[in-house]
């Protein structure tokens, strides 16, 4: 026990990735074990009709998300880059900086937002007030990942996973206490909302320190490096989001519901094994900038979301109505032959963001290319084949696997070249 604790607690660059990685895995599936009660909860109060206009509400929060992630990898590379030559003076203006810019973007993108609530509520058949509600989001889906991303970057992990730990508790409690009260998905979604407003405050007091240096303004290749990391999530994110939405426009209600809640329970092995990549991408980032060997770190990484996320997607096929009984209930067991597809699926997808993620690293973009292409084949594939479920799921998952197989050939091929003695 003690040489395991020594192991655990005592960084060394052998098992730093492990600890981390565990360290964050742990929080992330306290977050993804708080959500999964909320959904519990939701499934069983609103009923599969108004689960499915909540689940389309979260495939919306998922696209305006794109800049949470987006923002906060560019964060984390800065300062995982800065914190090289201890240039926390540079971190600390960059902060600040783009704390004042984000702020005022937001404010644009909710008057965008809110002028663009009647034509999505008529195309995915969702209420107005809940459109109205959701536009609050945007201005804290702009401002955490700046705070998480200097946490992520300076590799305080700990730190990092305590807030997403609250998140998770703040979701449950409001998420109960405000349908409790007869706020139905209109509550559901302030609680989402409150659950970003809390973590941003603790974050923000964890890197105070940050600003008791002395600022030094210096030219920044951040917004240049945003562009590419927007787009390549912003594919990442259609992959596992247009499908709810097409369901949504083309399914009946009920149906639209059980689809919601088979794509919840699938992308719960993406939530989990994404700690890996989020645990890889600033170790990655700082030892490319040291000119330092980052291969291992990511066949290392790959490995660990296969034993991880292929464990879960046999599990899902061996025991679906187990799993679905857990997470929803007997009424939706409608979806139990689909599971173990989906789960595919969401595991093809999961290798398919890490090697995305590694390759933003190291600053190789080409990839962007194969991902817009496979957006619109996946766009026009689900508008000519939606009959059913199961057609969907098709779709997706022969989708998912070539475009693993052709990044990861991308990948080596690139590894290669730049390393001729490879």
């Amino acid at each position: 026990m003690k040489r395991l604790s020594n192991w655990f607690f005592n960084y060394t660059k052998d098992n730093s990735l492990i600890r981390d990685g565990f360290l964050l895995f742990s929080a992330t599936m306290i977050l993804n074990f708080s959500s999964y009660l909320i959904h519990f909860y939701m499934g069983r109060v609103l009923g599969p009709s108004d689960y499915g206009i909540l689940g389309a509400l979260l495939s919306i929060v998922y696209f305006i998300s794109v800049p949470f992630n987006t923002i906060q990898t560019t964060v984390t590379k800065t300062v995982s880059e800065l914190v090289v030559g201890k240039n926390y003076e540079k971190i600390k203006y960059f902060i600040k900086r783009l704390l004042r810019i984000l702020f005022l973007l937001s404010l644009g993108l909710i008057l965008i937002f809110l002028a663009s609530v009647k034509f999505i509520s008529g195309f995915l058949g969702i209420p107005v007030n809940s459109l109205f509600v959701l536009s609050f989001f945007i201005l804290f889906a702009l401002l955490l990942p700046i705070t998480r991303g200097v946490l992520q970057g300076l590799q305080l992990f700990k730190k990092l996973s305590f807030t997403l730990v609250f998140e998770g508790i703040t979701k449950i409690l409001f998420g109960y206490l405000l349908v409790r009260f007869g706020l139905g998905v209109n509550g559901a979604i302030s609680a989402i909302i409150i659950s970003y407003i809390i973590p941003f405050v603790i974050a923000f007091y964890y890197i105070k320190f940050i600003f008791s240096s002395k600022e030094k303004s210096f030219s920044s290749k951040s917004f240049s490096y945003s562009i590419p990391v927007l787009v390549a999530l912003s594919s990442l994110t259609a992959f596992f989001t247009v499908d709810v939405i097409v369901v949504k426009h083309f399914f009946s209600e009920i149906l639209a519901g059980y689809y919601a809640a088979l794509s919840i329970i699938g992308k719960t092995i993406f939530f989990a094994t994404f700690s890996i990549t989020a645990v890889m991408f600033p170790k990655v980032s700082e030892m490319h900038t040291s000119k330092k060997d980052y291969r291992p770190l990511f066949s290392k990484s790959i490995v660990l979301i296969l034993i991880v996320g292929g464990f879960m997607a046999l599990f899902y096929f061996l025991f679906p109505g187990f799993i679905i009984n857990i997470f929803f209930g007997s009424k939706y067991l409608f979806i139990l032959p689909y599971l173990g597809k989906f789960s595919l699926f969401i595991l093809f997808y999961s290798l398919c963001y890490i090697i995305c993620f590694y390759n933003l690293a190291i600053r190789r973009y080409n990839f962007i290319y194969i991902l817009i292409i496979f957006n619109i084949i996946q766009i026009v594939m689900l508008n000519l084949f939606h009959q059913s479920i199961p057609e969907v799921i098709e779709v997706l998952l022969y989708l998912m696997v070539i475009l693993f197989l052709l990044l990861f050939i991308y990948t080596k091929n690139e590894t290669i070249h730049s390393n001729p003695g490879i």
